[in-house]
């Protein structure tokens, strides 16, 4: 039968000196250099799990005893034994590497301004962007949050107040962008320098952005991001198209004027430019959209949907 230990677990013990245990476990060994009179203990019989900082475990006289009482182990008067985690205390010097390579970014620069400062456990210090705040100022710090992983899985929190610096290129608004207006070259302007850590890339060529919609207003001063903008469409409202009909073997292809907008693969509204009627057609490329006759593309609200200009026709009979 397994012996059940009765633990007393504090952060305020004000007993003897506790044993520092480096290990999730407290092992035979452990109690035996606590008291010699369990040196017969088997060193790596597992006794109890060590407490993580700042608590300390507390193994009382009666589990002392029924311990002893299972070895054969003769007892005399005995204290009460104490077992804390060891542990150490971080410093800037072993954390600035341990930051710059989570990185990733050789011209990337950390200046720390402050970090944990409590003990923690003995293990591996790790730390990742998945935990860093992005920002765009380098003159404000922002919060890193890592973790102390050691043996058994477990893991400490522990966080940095850094400063970080990246060189970078980008975008800068050199006046307003209105929402839904295509943006001008005029409009922007290429900057370069160091900036803050950011999870996501800001534009770093105004070619990519020329032509292009925000979705909201973006004002003067502001570093452009590619889910600012909506994605160029190859067929814009109030835009001539190229409308190319198939129906079997017969062709037709006549220009027309877009209703709706649209990228490739999606449906747009297209009037005639003879009858002045709207019929759906898939965007195939820049200025180019196709019906196929009998196909979905067709006007559902309307049995006969007219494709004619000028002295060619097709009629798409449903």
């Amino acid at each position: 039968m397994r012996l059940a230990l009765f633990i007393l677990i504090t952060a305020g013990y004000l007993g003897a000196d506790c044993i520092a245990v480096e290990g999730p476990r407290i092992y035979g060994r452990d109690l035996a250099s606590a008291n010699p009179a369990f040196a017969t203990l088997p060193p790596a019989e597992p006794i109890g799990f060590a407490p993580l900082p700042p608590l300390r475990r507390i193994l009382g006289l009666r589990d002392l005893r029924r311990l002893a009482e299972k070895h054969d182990i003769a007892l005399g008067e005995v204290a009460d034994v104490c077992f804390v985690r060891t542990t150490r205390k971080l410093s800037a010097v072993e954390l600035r590497p341990i930051l710059e390579q989570a990185l990733q970014q050789e011209s990337a620069t950390v200046e720390i301004e402050d970090f944990s400062r409590y003990p923690v456990p003995v293990g591996k210090v790790e730390f990742h962007l998945t935990g860093l705040m992005s920002s765009l100022n380098t003159t404000a710090p922002v919060l890193w949050r890592g973790r102390v992983l050691h043996e058994g899985g477990s893991s400490t929190m522990i966080w940095a107040r850094v400063k970080i610096a990246v060189e970078r290129t980008w975008v800068e608004t050199v006046s307003s962008l209105a929402a839904g207006h295509p943006v001008t070259a005029e409009q922007l302007t290429i900057r370069s320098g160091p900036g803050g850590y950011l999870r996501v890339s800001p534009i770093a060529s105004i070619a990519e952005i020329v032509g292009r919609k925000p979705i909201r207003s973006i004002a003067a001063g502001k570093t452009v991001f590619t889910a600012m903008l909506s994605e160029p469409a190859e067929v814009e409202r109030g835009e001539p198209v190229s409308v190319a009909v198939e129906a079997g073997s017969a062709r037709l292809a006549f220009e027309s004027t877009a209703i709706t907008s649209g990228q490739v693969g999606q449906t747009v509204l297209v009037r005639n430019p003879t009858s002045g009627r709207s019929f759906p057609a898939r965007v195939e490329a820049k200025g180019h959209v196709s019906v196929a006759a009998g196909s979905k593309h067709e006007n559902p609200k309307s049995k006969n949907t007219d494709l004619s200009s000028g002295n060619s026709r097709i009629a798409v009979r449903r």
